[in-house]
């Protein structure tokens, strides 16, 4: 058979399967699965999720090596917190497009929430094999390596995350929390500086960079701070508590006091109530001290004489 005679075979193979009608079922089939994966976008955007389920199984009844769909599936259970159904969907997504980072990134969310930090942390890996730039899947490496206590891991892939993504406030935070939870409060108070300079609307930033303060004994930074903070959110109990505590660091019992009881006002805790008994006793004021240290007991705590006695040895 000539050359000329064996392209013509080719193509007339070619042409024959592409009109066959198995191949054009095939290819109307697959635009179907496809148009049904668009509605489920849709219907995800707008928070129909049992709409958009309905959707996406249609589309992998007609199309059963979608991967997108089993992975926006998994999305919606995750979303749902459904994770053992969100877990399956990734995992039937990884098997026809093992190549995706995002569905070993995905996978690695629903194995963390799980419980199961150590199977997250293969799929956060896997997933950072195919992209060794992207700071989230640090940042998620980092946390799952902290869950189950590996400090020095969690701490270098904070790094890694602040280093590809180093505008992103919340790696910030993480980094400065991980380096105070090391007693290391002066650079966490350098990164928790650093996530105000990003997001100067987040209270919480300040509520950590004023405990950091308090930690290095910078006790007027820690007020300042501890007060950016109550200015964006003046609800929040522990942070008119945080004040209270840097202003007695600072000499100052009577306006830690005023401060106790703001927080008490929000809520009452056992925590806030030995601090307020702490500066009563630094004031010399020995009644309230006791009253309020007695009411700070519970059951499964030390007794209010224990609480005193340490509130003397650290006012000493």
């Amino acid at each position: 058979m000539s050359l000329m005679n064996i392209n013509r075979f080719f193509i007339f193979l070619i042409l024959l399967i592409i009109f066959s009608p198995s191949y054009a079922a095939g290819t109307e089939a697959v635009s179907m699965a496809q148009s049904h994966v668009k509605e489920a976008k849709s219907l995800i955007q707008k928070g129909l999720f049992d709409n958009a389920i309905d959707e996406l199984e249609r589309a992998i009844k007609l199309y059963p090596d979608f991967a997108e769909a089993y992975f926006l599936l998994g999305n919606v259970y995750f979303k749902r917190s459904e994770l053992e159904l969100a877990r399956n969907s990734y995992l039937s997504a990884l098997k026809i497009d093992p190549f995706n980072g995002d569905i070993y990134y995905n996978l690695g969310e629903t194995y963390f929430k799980l419980g199961k930090s150590k199977d997250a942390i293969e799929l956060y890996s896997r997933a950072i094999q195919l992209d060794e730039n992207d700071g989230f899947l640090y940042n998620s490496l980092a946390r799952a390596y902290e869950s189950i206590d590996d400090k020095d891991r969690a701490l270098e892939n904070y790094r890694k995350a602040v280093k590809y993504e180093p505008g992103v406030a919340l790696f910030r935070d993480n980094l400065g929390s991980l380096l105070f939870a090391l007693d290391r409060p002066k650079e966490a108070s350098l990164e928790f500086e650093r996530a105000i300079n990003i997001d100067p609307n987040n209270d919480i930033y300040y509520d950590h960079l004023g405990i950091a303060y308090s930690a290095s004994g910078e006790a007027i930074k820690a007020i300042e701070a501890h007060k950016g903070a109550i200015n964006l959110n003046s609800g929040v109990a522990d942070y008119y508590n945080n004040l209270g505590i840097a202003y007695f660091a600072s000499g100052k019992p009577e306006l830690a006091i005023e401060q106790f009881e703001k927080a008490l006002s929000i809520e009452k805790t056992s925590l806030i109530l030995y601090n307020m008994g702490r500066a009563y006793y630094a004031l010399g004021r020995f009644k309230e001290a006791l009253e309020v240290l007695e009411i700070a007991t519970l059951p499964d705590e030390p007794s209010w004489e224990d609480y005193l006695n340490l509130g003397i040895s650290l006012h000493q």
